[in-house]
Protein backbone atom coordinates (compact mmCIF):
# COMPACT_ATOMS: atom_id res chain seq x y z
CA UNK A 1 0.00 0.00 0.00
CA UNK A 2 2.79 2.42 0.93
CA UNK A 3 4.70 1.69 -2.31
CA UNK A 4 1.51 2.12 -4.36
CA UNK A 5 1.00 5.56 -2.83
CA UNK A 6 4.61 6.52 -3.58
CA UNK A 7 4.24 5.51 -7.24
CA UNK A 8 1.09 7.55 -7.86
CA UNK A 9 1.66 10.56 -10.15
CA UNK A 10 1.59 13.82 -8.21
CA UNK A 11 0.77 17.30 -9.45
CA UNK A 12 2.60 20.24 -7.90
CA UNK A 13 1.36 23.80 -8.22
CA UNK A 14 4.07 26.46 -8.03
CA UNK A 15 5.05 27.89 -5.57
CA UNK A 16 3.41 25.34 -3.24
CA UNK A 17 5.73 22.42 -4.04
CA UNK A 18 5.48 21.07 -0.48
CA UNK A 19 1.85 19.95 -0.89
CA UNK A 20 1.29 17.80 -3.99
CA UNK A 21 -2.16 17.11 -5.37
CA UNK A 22 -2.53 13.32 -5.57
CA UNK A 23 -6.00 13.30 -7.11
CA UNK A 24 -6.46 15.79 -9.92
CA UNK A 25 -8.33 16.37 -13.17
CA UNK A 26 -8.55 18.94 -15.94
CA UNK A 27 -9.93 21.51 -13.51
CA UNK A 28 -6.40 22.11 -12.19
CA UNK A 29 -5.21 22.91 -15.73
CA UNK A 30 -7.88 25.58 -16.18
CA UNK A 31 -5.93 27.97 -13.94
CA UNK A 32 -4.36 30.20 -16.60
CA UNK A 33 -1.84 31.83 -14.26
CA UNK A 34 -0.39 28.61 -12.85
CA UNK A 35 2.86 26.75 -13.23
CA UNK A 36 2.19 23.04 -12.71
CA UNK A 37 4.62 20.14 -12.58
CA UNK A 38 3.45 16.54 -12.89
CA UNK A 39 5.93 14.05 -11.42
CA UNK A 40 5.73 10.35 -12.24
CA UNK A 41 8.11 7.92 -10.54
CA UNK A 42 9.59 4.96 -12.36
CA UNK A 43 7.96 1.62 -11.71
CA UNK A 44 10.08 -1.47 -12.43
CA UNK A 45 6.92 -3.53 -12.81
CA UNK A 46 5.46 -1.25 -15.50
CA UNK A 47 7.31 -1.16 -18.83
CA UNK A 48 5.71 2.22 -19.66
CA UNK A 49 7.29 3.79 -16.56
CA UNK A 50 10.93 2.76 -16.63
CA UNK A 51 12.26 6.24 -15.75
CA UNK A 52 11.30 9.14 -13.51
CA UNK A 53 9.51 11.77 -15.58
CA UNK A 54 8.37 15.33 -14.93
CA UNK A 55 5.99 17.30 -17.15
CA UNK A 56 5.60 21.06 -16.86
CA UNK A 57 2.51 23.06 -17.79
CA UNK A 58 2.62 26.84 -17.80
CA UNK A 59 -0.66 28.73 -18.07
CA UNK A 60 -0.81 31.49 -20.68
CA UNK A 61 -1.17 34.16 -17.98
CA UNK A 62 1.69 32.89 -15.77
CA UNK A 63 4.37 35.56 -15.38
CA UNK A 64 7.64 34.23 -14.01
CA UNK A 65 8.82 37.78 -13.27
CA UNK A 66 6.05 38.19 -10.67
CA UNK A 67 7.83 35.78 -8.31
CA UNK A 68 10.77 37.01 -6.22
CA UNK A 69 12.83 33.86 -6.80
CA UNK A 70 12.54 34.28 -10.58
CA UNK A 71 16.18 35.36 -10.79
CA UNK A 72 17.24 31.74 -10.35
CA UNK A 73 14.54 30.21 -12.55
CA UNK A 74 13.58 30.02 -16.19
CA UNK A 75 10.65 28.35 -17.94
CA UNK A 76 12.87 25.48 -19.10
Amino acid sequence: MREEKALKPKLYSYPDFDNPIAVFDFEELENEDALLVLCVRKDPENEDRMENVAFQWTGPQFELQEHPEADSMDKE
